[in-house]
């Protein structure tokens, strides 16, 4: 799938490269794709191609997941030594987690 944007992540925390959890091999953003449905992407800056991805939604209080604010998913086609790519069904703003 085509990619429709490559995203500035904000790392979580902030004060880290792409948010790398001390102690740990983890790294932790935020990204908020804001053009619908589809394939986005941003730079990971890792030393290799990521292996392992999670991806969550972040939700207003009160209200429910549903198939356009919470899925989430890993698109390893479009992953490579410089990016991460992700697929989501909507807007929403996510956590992602990736080693």
């Amino acid at each position: 799938m085509a990619i429709v944007a490559t995203l500035t992540p904000s790392p979580v925390p902030a004060n880290t490269l792409n948010g790398d959890v001390t102690g740990t091999a983890i790294n932790h953003v935020t990204v908020a794709p804001a053009g619908g449905a589809g394939t986005y992407r941003f730079a990971h800056n890792l030393q290799w191609t990521p292996t392992f991805f999670m991806g969550v939604a972040e939700l207003a209080e009160g209200t429910s997941p549903s198939a356009t604010n919470a899925l989430i998913s890993y698109c390893i086609a479009d992953t490579n030594s410089t990016y991460l790519a992700f697929n989501v069904g909507g807007n929403g703003t996510y956590d992602i987690y990736y080693i």
